[in-house]
């Protein structure tokens, strides 16, 4: 949402919100290059990041691609660090989210159960740093 706004649009928020920025494709940075945050720390102080360990890759899968979503955790986190150092306040943390569905009147997708062996290896991977 705020991807599109310029820095002035972005101040009236500043002493309100912390952003989250996700991308929940393998290849981060080239959703979020380096002059995001560039832009975004004009205006705040502190951001999150949003992965998945489900959902985002697929309406009819049944179960989570673990390679994928790992890869998607570990180069959030090789972000993180590489632009944590430019960052006023730096990073709260990553939010690992599991989609549940695509829409409100879509059956449900990659049910918790078929996921779990997914959100155990983002879970350990996030929170030591490497899997």
């Amino acid at each position: 949402m705020l991807r599109n706004f310029i820095v002035e649009e972005m101040q009236p928020l500043a002493n309100l919100v912390e952003p989250m920025v996700w991308v929940y494709a393998e290849d981060v940075e080239r959703f979020v290059p380096s002059y995001t945050w560039d832009r975004y720390n004009q205006v705040f102080d502190y951001f999150w990041t949003a992965s998945a360990f489900k959902g985002a890759h697929g309406e009819t899968l049944v179960v989570p691609d673990v390679q994928r979503h790992l890869n998607n955790n570990l180069n959030w986190l090789a972000l993180m660090a590489q632009e944590e150092p430019r960052i006023r306040g730096g990073f709260r943390g990553i939010v690992l989210t599991g989609w549940q569905r695509y829409d409100h009147f879509a059956v449900l997708c990659g049910l918790l159960p078929a996921a779990i062996p997914s959100l155990a290896v983002n879970l350990v991977a996030t929170t030591n740093g490497f899997f």
